[in-house]
């Protein structure tokens, strides 16, 4: 299973640095109580035990094992939105602290470093089990025990040949392993720290000296934030400052207390939660900066420069600061470069939502949202529960730069168009929403109310010219208050010679309105109607308008086998493209039309 999205993390590859190579849909499930593997059962236990904490229990589970998969979305994106995500992940700060307090102990026990070491490592291991072998665990367990092997038998290798030792090795055992953005995280942080350690010494001050350190390892992962996030929270270094020796010296103590001392599960839970409301209260004035993706080249420039200002930081020349405000300014402003017009169907799976963007940051328009159905039958249901627009359209429109939107346009109130619009419009900044004239739905409604709360300006049409800049965008359709359907907006347009139209859900009746009232040039690109349905889309008015490209958003084996082979014929005179075959579709609108898409699933 790839991406269908450009920009966004491949799935399949993401499988793959877990050594997960098959997926299988699941008809029947037995339950086999007995299983021999002594770490399984050993972790299923630790699982067990915590469960009976019934307020910290996804919390203990995530600190002591470092699996967060029972915590809430909306606290997880709390912790990632302000920079800290990484505590409640096994993270390698983690191992610092239980190796240097299991070799503390246990000095105190033995008095003997060669034993306490031994144990300290058994240790180690063994918590690299019941964490899933994570990374940035395999990576700091790995190098705790070469650096304990490097000092016993005076090998002089130096730290950071260490790390890029266990980063080889890594890789050897499963070369997928470079997929994994984990594996850039703990890896790009260790080699800058290691390599700056000797700098950090300097500060004597401990919140100084974890506010530099926090500095570098936030700069030297701002890369992997921009084509992960798509953006980056400023406050992030001094976030790590307050939160980091909450967690490690009162949390975590106390989580591990609370193993032994069941009654204060309730005030742990109340620390907990006190952080979060701290949490959310710096979540309003955090400043969250929009980047798009970013190329190989840009990276690699981008390390260049600021391992020269990392540098010159420590010699208080804050001169190399320039080339990298400037790359990151250029970076920023990206858009300004695009000398043409673009035009993006997202894939959305069964549903709607095509971006269109102006050539220098002139506008960008989005046409409907996509939003999952959930459908209730008598003898079965489907109900999709995650978001399109979080999952989908957000990180894709973050990772094109794009930070507001000028125009949404909801061509029409069935959920599969605009049912992610309340996310969109609580994401980004929205100048202007347009919908038809005809009556609004429930959908549509909440969407009203939304736009009235933030002061959003709205408008509902039918025959009406949008114009931005020199470009005009005409929707043709009109008035049917009894029908979504054949109410939705179709809207036609010419971006740099291209004429385009969007019949949304347009049905028949539509098309014969169009053919008896407008004088419609050929068409180079058609949004086909309503997925490709053989009730939406006559020959007769595709002979008429002759569109060079078409394009179908439709999902894969959807419960209406849309697109229908009647349409598909229909069009045959055109390049079809639909969004279950190529995934997301970008049509470059230059003097010719470039198209490209994220995979080809055609036969599969």
């Amino acid at each position: 299973m790839q991406n269908t999205n450009f920009n966004l993390v491949n799935y399949r590859k993401y499988l793959l640095s877990n050594k997960i190579y098959w997926t299988f849909n699941v008809d029947e499930i037995d339950h086999h109580p007995k299983n021999n593997n002594i770490f399984y059962n050993f972790k299923n236990h630790i699982i067990s035990y915590l469960k009976k904490y019934n307020n910290s229990y996804p919390y203990l589970k995530s600190f002591l094992l470092g699996d967060n998969s029972d915590i809430s979305p909306n606290i997880k994106e709390l912790y990632v939105g302000n920079g800290i995500g990484h505590l409640l992940n096994a993270s390698g700060m983690r191992i610092t602290l239980l190796s240097t307090l299991l070799l503390l102990i246990f000095k105190k026990i033995f008095r003997r470093t060669l034993m306490s070491y031994g144990i300290t490592i058994m240790f180690l291991f063994l918590y690299m089990t019941v964490t899933n072998f994570s990374i940035s665990v395999i990576r700091s367990t790995s190098y705790f025990f070469l650096i304990f092997i490097n000092r016993t038998f005076n090998f002089r290798i130096k730290p950071i040949n260490i790390i890029i030792l266990i980063l080889i090795l890594i890789l050897l055992d499963n070369p997928y392993s470079i997929y994994n953005i984990g594996f850039y995280y703990t890896f790009i942080i260790s080699i800058f720290i290691n390599h700056f350690r000797i700098k950090f010494k300097r500060y004597k001050n401990y919140i100084s000296k974890t506010f530099i350190i926090s500095l570098v390892a936030f700069l030297s992962t701002i890369p992997i934030m921009i084509n992960t996030n798509f953006s980056i929270n400023l406050l992030t270094p001094f976030i790590n400052v307050l939160f980091i020796p909450i967690i490690i010296f009162i949390i975590l103590p106390f989580s591990v207390i609370i193993l032994f001392t069941p009654s204060m599960d309730s005030f742990l839970y109340f620390l907990i939660k006190s952080i979060e409301s701290i949490l959310c209260c710096i979540s309003a004035f955090k400043i969250e900066i929009i980047l798009a993706h970013m190329p190989i080249y840009t990276v690699i420039i981008y390390y260049v420069f600021i391992y020269i200002f990392i540098k010159g930081l420590f010699n208080k020349k804050v001169i190399n600061l320039m080339p990298l405000l400037i790359l990151l300014f250029i970076h920023k402003n990206i858009a300004y470069f695009n000398n043409y017009p673009s035009l993006t169907m997202i894939d959305v799976g069964q549903g709607d939502s095509i971006l269109i963007t102006l050539p220098h940051n002139k506008g960008n328009i989005l046409f409907d949202t996509g939003g999952k159905i959930n459908y209730d039958f008598d003898d079965w249901k489907i109900k999709e529960d995650y978001s399109i627009a979080k999952e989908i359209s957000i990180p894709y429109l973050k990772s094109m730069g794009i930070n507001k939107i000028d125009y949404l346009i909801l061509t029409h109130g069935d959920a599969d168009h605009v049912k992610e619009a309340i996310n969109i419009i609580d994401k980004f900044k929205v100048n202007q929403v347009l919908f038809n004239s005809g009556n609004l739905n429930e959908s549509e409604k909440i969407i009203v109310n939304k736009l009235k709360n933030k002061n959003i300006v709205y408008k509902t049409i039918s025959q009406y010219t949008l114009e931005i800049d020199k470009y005009k965008f005409y929707f043709i359709n009109k008035v049917n208050a009894s029908n979504e359907n054949k109410d939705g907006l179709i809207a036609l347009t010419k971006l740099n010679n291209h004429t385009i139209l969007m019949m949304a859900d347009a049905d028949k009746e539509n098309e014969e309105y169009i053919l008896k009232n407008y004088n419609i040039p050929k068409i180079d690109v058609l949004k086909v109607s309503h997925h490709g349905s053989k009730y939406n889309t006559s020959s007769e008015f595709i002979n008429r308008i002759d569109p060079k490209i078409s394009l179908i958003s439709v999902g894969i084996n959807n419960l209406f086998n849309h697109p229908s082979l009647e349409t598909l014929d229909i069009l045959k005179k055109s390049k079809v493209y639909q969004t279950s075959i190529y995934g997301s579709i970008r049509i470059i609108l230059g003097d010719k039309m470039s198209i490209s898409y994220c995979f080809n699933n055609k036969f599969k």
